[in-house]
C-alpha cells in the first residue's frame, strides 16, 4: 500500500511584449511534496521542495507559426540543476 504525498504548487510570471512579434518572459515555479506513506508510515526523508527560474522567449515566424524557447535554473537542492525548452507550434487552418 504505497500513498504518494501531497503535492502544492505555485507559478508567478510576467511575459513583456518587446515588439510586435516577439514577447520575453518571466517565471517562477515553486512546489512542495509531502512525504511518501509505504502501508501507513511515513517515508523520512521524502519530501521535498523544488523551485525553478524560468525566462524565455518567443517569436512568431508567420501568421500560422510561433518559435518558443525558455531555459530554467533551479533554485533548491531539489530541483533539477537546468531545464530548456524549445517548441513551435504550428497551426494548420
Amino acid at each position: 500500500d504505497v500513498g504518494p504525498g501531497d503535492e502544492d504548487s505555485f507559478s508567478l510570471g510576467r511575459s513583456l511584449a518587446s515588439s510586435p512579434p516577439t514577447a520575453l518572459s518571466f517565471h517562477v515555479i515553486k512546489s512542495f511534496s509531502r512525504d511518501l506513506k509505504i502501508n501507513g508510515h511515513k517515508v523520512d526523508g521524502s519530501s521535498s521542495t523544488n523551485s525553478l527560474l524560468l525566462l524565455g522567449a518567443s517569436s512568431t515566424l508567420g501568421r500560422q507559426t510561433l518559435l518558443s524557447f525558455s531555459a530554467g535554473v533551479g533554485l533548491t537542492k531539489d530541483s533539477p540543476d537546468y531545464t530548456f525548452s524549445l517548441s513551435l507550434p504550428i497551426r494548420f487552418y
